[in-house]
């Protein structure tokens, strides 16, 4: 079968009426192989499957149904190991991927499949994160945050390539500067309730805020984000790595800034920080990450509201 649909795309590399549905063929297959996927694979790697792919994405960039099939295949085949993960970024899959999303910015599924492929190529791969922001990735990633924001499946790829994109000083800027913090805080007001998505929310926020030269954490505070996560830590008040992110964004946010911490205290988190301490007594992350907190709001709030906050944190001990 996958030899037969590889030589009929070989065959006929310029028509789309063939290389539409054998595009579709080939993403159902590798996505649905389960225990036959080793075959599937060796097949792919016998017939050149890698190459024709990249060939028919670039040849019919037009073609969203044809891109969005042509994802989905590649995300098969960098799922399965590293070495194909290296192979098709030696081939130049992030580019064209890049290419694709940005082409067809409207697309869904393009957009799902693409933010999914480029996951799969950076995570872990410092080159390849470098890779995909030399070609726009930052901006690419944010827009589909911005088309499709109720998107769960596009919001997760995002947060998770962020996540380790912002590991580097000089792309952390880069993601503050398109506009991701807003969106990502926007999404989290829309998935309070959904765990996946929430808690790589968090973590892509504790890296994209995690170097205070850069002053993202301002953005944050600014985009409204300081509300969203006093409702996140209320909606999640079984959950000790919701709390214990939530109050490392906290802290880092509110350090040696009064007007987040002023925010943060006329967003109920005091009480809210105190009961989740009490809650888990057990987990030094969330003791350290809250007593911190707590000190920041202790420590340079204005006079007045100090007088307000040092009795609300004993009343509530």
């Amino acid at each position: 079968g996958l030899e037969v649909v590889l030589q009929a795309m070989k065959l006929h590399t310029t028509e789309a009426e063939v290389q539409e549905p054998a595009c579709e063929v080939l993403s159902r297959v590798l996505q649905g192989a389960g225990a036959l996927e080793e075959k599937c694979m060796e097949v792919m790697q016998d017939e050149g499957g890698s190459h024709v792919m990249l060939a028919a994405m670039f040849c019919f960039a037009k073609y969203p149904s044809i891109q969005a099939a042509l994802c989905s295949a590649l995300g098969a085949i960098a799922a399965h190991n590293s070495t194909n993960q290296e192979l098709l970024v030696t081939m130049g899959t992030i580019e064209g991927c890049v290419v694709s999303m940005r082409s067809h910015d409207s697309h869904q599924d393009v957009q799902r499949e693409g933010m999914t492929l480029l996951e799969q190529l950076t995570s872990g791969v410092p080159r390849n994160c470098a890779m995909l922001v030399q070609f726009g990735g930052v901006d690419v990633v944010v827009r589909a945050l911005e088309v499709f924001e109720a998107d769960a499946g596009i919001f997760t790829a995002a947060m998770r390539i962020l996540r380790v994109l912002a590991q580097v000083d000089k792309h952390r800027r880069a993601i503050g500067h398109a506009g991701a913090i807003k969106l990502i805080t926007k999404g989290m007001a829309s998935f309070t309730k959904d765990e996946g998505p929430l808690l790589d929310a968090l973590s892509a926020l504790e890296s994209i805020c995690g170097l205070p030269k850069c002053q993202l954490e301002k953005r944050m505070a600014e985009a409204g984000g300081i509300p969203v996560v006093a409702a996140v830590m209320e909606a999640h008040s079984d959950r000790a790595d919701v709390q214990h992110f939530a109050l490392w964004l906290l802290g880092h946010v509110t350090l040696k800034d009064p007007e987040s911490q002023q925010m943060t205290v006329e967003a109920g988190l005091l009480p809210i920080a105190i009961k989740m301490m009490d809650t888990f007594r057990e987990t030094l992350e969330v003791h350290q990450h809250g007593c911190i907190l707590l000190r920041n709001l202790v420590s340079d709030l204005r006079d007045d509201v100090k007088e307000s906050t040092i009795p609300a944190i004993v009343e509530h001990q």
